[in-house]
């Protein structure tokens, strides 16, 4: 795909997500500049995700530290900022609940049970 139709698409994608928002729970946390490395399909609907670097008060589950329903309205499009911001290079800021296995990884305790949910995500200017 050439660079300018790449760049024109995400350009479109991202303009057309400007208005979204969520609420946010006690427990969120945030953190900005981002890189998105690896995501892949859990269970069901859930997409696993790793960015580095690692966040605070999250696990790591094969190297991989938030979890989120790719079937909801607000998870397909978090799940379309994620391949946006990873096929431009772009860093992500991401607002994430606390790991209820903090420190962990998937030898003692984490799964994607106790994985970071990740709760929204937004393009670094």
């Amino acid at each position: 795909m050439p660079s300018l139709y790449k760049s024109c698409l995400c350009l479109c994608l991202f303009a057309s997500l400007a208005f979204e928002t969520s609420t946010a729970s006690a427990d969120t946390e945030f953190g900005g500049g981002f890189t998105v490395g690896r995501f892949y399909g859990g269970e069901g609907t859930q997409v696993i995700v790793t960015v580095s670097p690692t966040p605070p008060k999250t696990c790591s589950y094969f190297s991989s530290q938030l979890i989120f329903d790719a079937s909801t309205p607000h998870g397909k499009i978090m799940f379309a900022i994620l391949l946006a911001s990873k096929a431009m290079g772009k860093p992500i800021d991401i607002w994430y609940g606390d790991s209820t296995a903090p420190g962990t990884d998937e030898t003692n305790g984490c799964n994607s049970g106790t994985m970071s949910v990740l709760n929204n995500v937004g393009q670094v200017k």
